[in-house]
């Protein structure tokens, strides 16, 4: 009988983590800011069939000059599902997944527990963090990221316990991967490794890190190498982006407190199980607990060079998440592990019972309902009708921002409809245009509302004024 209940709960803790990672994952349209240019970057490149330079309207990119292997990822995606939504989230949405059963399998390698393995997965699938724009439901860099950080951090604490090869190369295979994914955000991980090797062996294996940490860095350096020598001027546009200009400055205004993840992350980035990190942290040390302590080590130093960066945005903290969750989940089953008390023990199977189930809902209608999207849809209005248009003639779209990449993917997955310039509209072009922006249109051309809504109109041009 007790082999059914942890068989049904294991069954129910990975049908969930699946259900709520996948479950509408093409439903939002492509979203605005970096979505959209990572989904425009690899629909180019599965056109061009250029896997080097990434290009946004046909020119080599130097906005986003991350590495590209996430882009290699979505191109993937997109030979074997198509042009869509899904296929541009797929890599990022399998990521998530892969990073919650991670999570999983390290904690039951330390507790074999179960329900403590459930438990672990359950507290990061509902965690504000992950499933989130801009996190695993996106199509973004930073779940893909996280994976191979913790990844990078489960084999490097397993080469330092057995000194196994094996462990040592995964993990300069997961440290160059995170690199290829995210080049800045990863190498901030970099003292992380350092603390673990320094806590377990101190010095006495910290050439064996630095040799591996160059090993690792290697293809990024070829890469970089090879990337400028096809389109000049990406080193220099990476490291404004990237690394230097990103860290001393706030980026594109992007700017906090020193307290701003911390805050974040009591607020609205994780779960009600966040309040028990510090009690869990006091108590590894109290304890003596090597592996709490490591994973604690880990969330401070990373947690210390974001905050020290200028530029802060609220995804910067989502490889914390997993490291926060496994601090707690092990620190629960060690506190059940001393007090044996059936009294005690129920006590908080009951209040791990009514918090778990108040973030399952809430976690179901994000997921079902999208209940709590912090996403405003008014600006996807051309997105959406472009999105789902199939008549003819051609459709031009017209759009007066700076930038519009949400919109623009949208032309190179429907070619039926054209960005088009303000200058250069012609006499029969049928347009959606953006209420605010009739005006500027009007002054120039005059023409036929064809359809109409608080949101966009779709209009025909009938004359050219005199300009």
């Amino acid at each position: 009988m007790k082999n059914k209940v942890v068989l049904s709960l294991l069954f129910f803790t990975l049908l969930y983590s699946v259900l709520t990672q996948f479950y509408g994952l093409g439903k939002l349209p492509i979203v605005q800011w970096d979505e959209s240019r990572l989904a425009v970057n690899a629909a180019e490149m599965h056109s061009s069939h250029n896997y080097i330079v990434t290009t946004y309207e046909h020119q080599p990119d130097l906005y986003n000059t991350k590495p590209p292997l996430m882009i290699w990822l979505q191109v993937l995606s997109i030979k074997y599902f198509g042009l869509t939504e899904w296929a541009i989230r797929f890599p990022s949405a399998l990521a998530g997944l892969l990073t919650i059963w991670l999570v999983g399998l390290i904690v039951f390698r330390k507790s074999n527990s179960v329900f403590t393995t459930c438990l672990a997965m359950l507290i990061l699938t509902t965690c504000d963090g992950l499933i989130q724009l801009h996190g695993s439901m996106t199509g973004d860099y930073d779940a893909l990221l996280v994976f191979f950080l913790l990844a990078a951090l489960f084999q490097c604490l397993r080469f330092l316990e057995n000194g196994k090869q094996s462990n040592l190369i995964a993990f300069i295979v997961f440290v160059s991967a995170s690199i290829m994914t995210k080049s800045a955000a990863a190498v901030l991980f970099f003292p992380v490794y350092g603390f673990c090797f320094f806590y377990i062996s101190g010095f006495k294996k910290i050439k064996i890190l630095m040799a591996a940490i160059l090993l690792a860095l290697l293809p990024f350096l070829i890469f970089i190498i090879y990337r400028e020598k096809l389109a000049p001027g990406y080193l220099n546009a990476m490291w404004q982006n990237d690394f230097g200009g990103r860290f001393a400055n706030g980026k594109d205004g992007h700017e906090g407190l020193w307290y701003y993840y911390i805050q974040h992350l009591f607020t609205f980035r994780f779960n009600w199980f966040i309040w028990c990190l510090v009690p869990a942290i006091v108590w590894a040390f109290i304890k003596q607990n090597k592996i709490i302590i490591l994973y604690s080590g880990a969330i401070f130093i990373y947690l210390l060079f974001i905050s020290i960066a200028q530029t802060k945005l609220e995804w910067y903290d989502i490889p914390l998440l997993p490291l926060i969750t496994i601090v707690i989940s092990l620190t629960c089953f060690d506190v059940l592990t001393v007090n044996k008390s059936r009294a005690f023990q129920w006590r908080v199977y009951l209040i791990i019972a009514v918090c778990l189930s108040h973030s399952l809902y809430q976690k179901m209608m994000f997921t079902s309902q999208r209940k709590g999207l912090r996403l405003s849809m008014d600006i996807y209005t051309i997105s959406e009708k472009i999105r789902v248009y199939n008549a003819r003639p051609d459709v031009l779209y017209y759009y007066s921002g700076p930038y519009d990449a949400w919109n623009y993917f949208y032309t190179l997955k429907n070619p039926l409809v054209k960005k088009v310039d303000y200058n250069t509209i012609k006499v029969n072009d049928r347009m959606i245009v953006i209420p605010s922006f009739k005006d500027s249109i009007q002054k120039r051309y005059s023409f036929l509302t064809l359809d109409s809504n608080y949101y966009d109109q779709t209009i025909r041009i009938t004359g050219i004024k005199n300009r």
